[in-house]
C-alpha cells in the first residue's frame, strides 16, 4: 500500500485543539502528509516481514482475551506470521517481493475481538463495582 486508506483520520484530529489546529490549511496539508508517509512506511515494514498490523499489538489482558477468543484457523496463521517474521528477521532477509504484493498489512481480524473483550471486562468492573 502507498498511501492512506480514505477511512483513516489520524487520531490528533479527534481533539478539540486538533480539531481547531486543522482548520489552518498548512498544519492540516502539513499532518496529512506526515500521515501518509508514516502510512506508507508502516506499510512497507509490515510487508517486508509478512505481518499484519494486529500481529504486531502490544499484549494486554484484553488483547490477550481476544487472542484467545480467535477461531483456531486464523490464531493458527497468526502463529505462522509471528514465526516467519522471526525467521526473516534473524537471517536479515525480506519476504519476496511476490509474497509482499500480495498482502494487505492493515487488513484486521483482532480489533473486533479486542473491543469485545474490553466491553466483557469493562462491565465486570461495572458490576463488581455495585
Amino acid at each position: 500500500m502507498s498511501g492512506p486508506t480514505a477511512a483513516y483520520v489520524p487520531r490528533f484530529a479527534t481533539t478539540a485543539i486538533g480539531r481547531t489546529l486543522m482548520k489552518v490549511p498548512l498544519v492540516s496539508h502539513a499532518l496529512r502528509a506526515a500521515t501518509g508517509a508514516y502510512h506508507g512506511s508502516l506499510a512497507r515494514n509490515l510487508n517486508n516481514h509478512g505481518l499484519k498490523l494486529d500481529d504486531v499489538y502490544v499484549v494486554t489482558k484484553d488483547v490477550s482475551n481476544a487472542i484467545n477468543s480467535l477461531d483456531p484457523a486464523v490464531l493458527n496463521a497468526r502463529n505462522q506470521r509471528l514465526k516467519r517474521a522471526m525467521d526473516l528477521s534473524m537471517k536479515h532477509t525480506y519476504l519476496q517481493k511476490d509474497m509482499q504484493s500480495r498482502l494487505d498489512p492493515f487488513e484486521s481480524y483482532l480489533q473486533e475481538p479486542t473491543a469485545v473483550a474490553m466491553a466483557a471486562r469493562l462491565e465486570r468492573q461495572a458490576l463488581s463495582k455495585d
